[in-house]
């Protein structure tokens, strides 16, 4: 089970580069258990050789999610950006993007990843609830939306 709550959620992120953005994330991660203190550097280095950028409509969003080393459980770590911070695009490297929200994903399980990551594409498709969840102002709100659009049941409406 993929843990998501307010302790991982970060409003009002300002950093000046996805470096900052990751390290940030990566210590809410750490500050709860579910990281080892190498997976910042590890998920540094999959951005690195593989972007994690994606050219949604409206809010661009990145969704780095480097591989099982050193996380000792599923969670999902949100950070909402003030200002939009430079990734590279997942699909095309050499473009840019302003991603205005990061999802990171800590994942001990690579069979659960892949449905993860189609609920999480089936969202990222849609950008009203995308500009929805930006404008939120509280971490137990973002909580609550994800929770509910990457549940079994989000899924199945789709």
């Amino acid at each position: 089970m993929m843990r998501i709550d307010e302790s991982l959620v970060a409003l009002n992120m300002q950093c000046r580069s996805r470096e900052e953005v990751l390290k940030k994330l990566c210590d809410l991660l750490y500050q709860e258990g579910a990281v080892g203190k190498d997976f910042f550097q590890a998920a540094w280095e999959r951005e690195e050789s593989f972007p994690t950028g994606l050219p949604t409509e409206g809010v661009k969003v990145a969704l780095p999610h480097p591989g099982t080393e050193y996380v000792n459980y599923s969670a999902l770590a949100v950070g909402i950006l003030k200002n939009p911070v430079e990734f590279r695009n997942m699909a095309n490297p050499d473009e840019i993007l302003e991603v205005e929200m990061v999802f990171l994903l800590a994942n001990d399980d690579p069979k659960g990843q892949v449905d993860l990551l189609k609920r999480l594409a089936l969202l990222f498709g849609q950008p009203d609830k995308l500009a929805k969840l930006k404008a939120m102002q509280s971490p137990s709100d973002v909580v609550a939306m994800l929770k509910t659009e990457l549940s079994d049941k989000a899924e199945a409406e789709h």
